[in-house]
């Protein structure tokens, strides 16, 4: 029986831990279980900025905390997409979207019938709007990239207070998306550091304990090999039936209780280095955040450019392997000075790509950096551990749990997919044209290619991607609409097979009129759309 849960480790994810599991269990189901986390006001927490998904949003709504609140505390802004610059060619700039449009379309159209539709649907499982978008170069992205290109946002002024605009009604429309908000297409960026001072504050207040120690030393039962107590450098003693190895990078129950083996991902990721700007880069006079986070790819690596409230949180990834970081630290000086900056040199990171063979092992369950860290493309890692929390951990989570068979064999098997498909749509994301440095040309290379990844290259060399291979679920983060958009930049995908496949299926008229019908939405959102600068103003001028 399961009464007393203990945390290791505060950071985001430790925190954020806390609280969603306060608000999945800690109530009537489960009246008797205790949370404690356990920090060292001694070890700090990595970041410059941390760039999210719309997961974060959803997830704060869902535990009771105000998301305009947590982005005042947190120096946020807002996010919509991640712009690549450069990645094909210079000067070259496209931006992905976090969320397609056409999925919360519900529209009465005739759909031409062959005998292939007896058996396939053919919005979900053919995916009009991807063959439509691969197969036209003037289609537009999939979703609100205009608001984009002028940095606004899907609100509304209404009598001075921004309101989430909602799809109207309109011609072919159905009752399955008028009325639908757009809050789902929003994402955020936010300062580390201070996202989990927020944190914190809100665990005090909802009377999780918090204990300021660091572990020293530790006991296991000595029959299951689980872990039973937990020795602090104060002399206190910690007891627990299920804990969480939230300890990020030192990864100290996975790594050094449990001795799990840890799968090294450098031949796939090169990178393995990021060099920091100090403090990040200071807005100049005018200039406002932007609605996206860029990313900018660079001779040796790329620079993400994380828009804060008063500052862009910003580094430079690359390989140590192929350059040394002085040759990193001119070229990223000489970036920001020939745009009008002047920041200065900060933190020198390092990692070894990969993830631990088990997530899950004995009473244990690793969370973010702990179970792994692939490298900072888009905010990966916490896309991913906040997914297999909640939609994979949780649903199956009980207060009898045993800590062995098909759960916990289930856990670990979906944690590994995601691993690996995120790992293979970053290694995609480098099978763009660059290649003007060994950095890039080491991903093109055939046997620095996964196995899993050459099977996608060689099918949407022959075919598009589809909805029914269902990229996107509990495990898998960069879903349909981000591998379509990196094929299409790239030429690794849609084109005249695209074209060929929308005309086999007899979808040529369905697709022009689902993209039509996405035009009208996105120009209609545009008409009334407040800048993004003006939401921010609202959001930090709210609180007090």
């Amino acid at each position: 029986m399961i009464k007393d849960i203990v945390i290791v480790g505060g950071g985001f994810s430790g925190y954020m831990t806390a609280l969603l599991i306060k608000h999945a269990f800690g109530s009537d189901l489960w009246p008797e279980l205790t949370l404690t986390v356990v920090e060292s006001s001694s070890i700090g927490t990595v970041g410059v900025g941390e760039s999210t998904a719309q997961n974060v949003p959803i997830l704060l709504n869902k535990i009771g905390v105000d998301p305009y609140k947590f982005m005042k505390e947190a120096n946020g802004t807002f996010k919509m997409s991640a712009r690549f610059d450069n990645w094909n060619y210079e000067g070259e700039s496209y931006h992905h979207m976090l969320h397609a449009l056409t999925i919360m379309l519900d529209l009465n159209l005739e759909v031409p019938r062959t005998n292939l539709f007896d058996f396939m649907n053919p919005y979900t499982e053919i995916g009009v709007d991807i063959l439509y978008y691969l197969a036209n170069k003037d289609s537009g992205e999939y979703g609100f990239d205009n608001l984009c290109l002028e940095n606004k946002v899907p609100f509304i002024d209404i009598e001075g207070k921004p309101q989430i605009q909602k799809i109207r009604e309109g011609e072919k429309r159905m009752d399955g998306m008028v009325g639908q908000d757009l809050s789902i297409v929003l994402g955020m960026h936010m300062d580390a550091n201070l996202s989990v001072d927020f944190l914190k504050k809100v665990c005090k207040q909802r009377h999780i304990n918090i204990i300021d120690g660091k572990v020293e030393n530790w006991k296991q039962n000595g029959k299951t090999g689980n872990l039973t107590e937990l020795k602090l450098d104060t002399g206190r003693k910690i007891k627990g039936d299920f804990f969480f190895d939230c300890t990020g990078f030192r990864r100290l129950l996975l790594g050094s209780v449990f001795e799990e083996e840890f799968i090294d991902y450098s031949k796939w990721l090169p990178q393995n280095a990021v060099s920091l700007i100090d403090g990040g880069v200071t807005y100049k006079e005018g200039e406002d955040p932007n609605v996206y986070t860029t990313l900018d790819a660079q001779k040796h690596g790329y620079m993400f450019k994380i828009p804060l409230r008063d500052r862009i949180g910003s580094g430079y990834v690359y390989s140590d392997h192929f350059i040394d970081k002085e040759t990193i630290q001119k070229e990223q000086l000489e970036h920001w000075n020939n745009q009008g900056y002047n920041p200065s040199i900060g933190k020198q990171l390092s990692w070894t790509p990969g993830r631990y063979k088990r997530s899950w092992v004995k009473n244990c369950v690793a969370v973010g950096l702990s179970e792994g860290f692939l490298e900072p493309l888009d905010g990966s890692a916490l896309i991913l551990s906040l997914g297999f929390l909640t939609q994979v951990f949780f649903p199956m989570f009980n207060k009898a749990m045993e800590f062995e068979g098909r759960d916990v064999n289930h856990y670990n098997k979906q944690v590994n997919i995601g691993y690996e498909h995120t790992r293979d749509y970053i290694c995609y994301c480098h099978l763009q044209k660059r290649k003007d440095s060994e950095y890039w040309k080491y991903f093109k290379h055939d046997d620095n290619i996964s196995e899993s990844l050459k099977e996608k290259i060689w099918t949407y060399a022959h075919r598009p991607p589809r909805g029914y291979e269902k990229l996107s679920d509990s495990a898998k983060p960069f879903g349909i609409g981000s591998w379509a958009t990196i094929g299409k930049k790239s030429g690794l995908a849609g084109g005249h097979n695209a074209q060929r496949d929308l005309h086999n299926f007899k979808m040529d008229q369905v697709g022009k009129i689902l993209n039509k019908m996405c035009q009208e939405i996105k120009n209609e959102v545009a008409e009334d759309a407040i800048t993004h600068k003006e939401l921010l103003d609202f959001v930090y001028n709210r609180y007090y």
